[in-house]
């Protein structure tokens, strides 16, 4: 191989990364459904997407019901902060635990509202200087997203943030 191809693959390397891990990830599923399916003889409706639902409402069930407040704030804050915890198990569950008296709910909902609002402050925080990070020491730079493209999306959020995050 010449210099300039390795050069060109040492650039693309981080493409590579990107994309093996996306294809051991769908190639996991689809064996783990594969397996459920045609091994196992099971649905397919109770393949790993549905344990993974079910095994995630259990745990957060559980969270909530042995920690209480604090539960509610980190599951919540976690939440609001893009971690893939539906608030939709969470809030019901705690409405549950507080009209049995063992929550009281206007504690559960100051709780809830507190911990969304630190969540969407952290994820605000990663944006204002995570981007910064990144393009500095170029982690995801060369994976995803260009130097130049970051600057764009910044000067294109900056003439139209206010708008951008009312409809986002």
């Amino acid at each position: 191989m010449t210099h300039n191809s390795l050069q060109r693959i040492r650039k693309r390397a981080p493409q590579f990364i990107v994309v093996a891990i996306a294809i051991i990830i769908v190639a996991y599923v689809l064996i783990s459904i594969l397996e459920d399916t045609v091994i196992e003889g099971g649905p397919v409706t109770g393949g790993p997407v549905i344990s993974a639902i079910i095994s995630i409402m259990i745990n957060v069930k559980n969270t909530v019901k042995s920690w209480g407040y604090f539960g509610i704030f980190m599951l919540m804050m976690l939440e609001a902060s893009s971690v893939p915890i539906p608030s939709e198990v969470i809030l019901p569950f705690a409405g549950f635990l507080a009209s049995t008296g063992q929550l009281n709910i206007w504690i559960t909902v100051l709780v809830a509202t507190v911990a969304g609002v630190t969540g969407s402050l952290v994820d605000y925080y990663i944006g204002l200087k995570g981007v910064q990070s990144l393009v500095r020491h170029r982690i995801l730079g060369r994976a995803l997203l260009s130097a130049a493209q970051l600057e764009i999306a910044a000067n294109w959020f900056s003439r139209h943030g206010a708008i951008m995050v009312f409809f986002g």
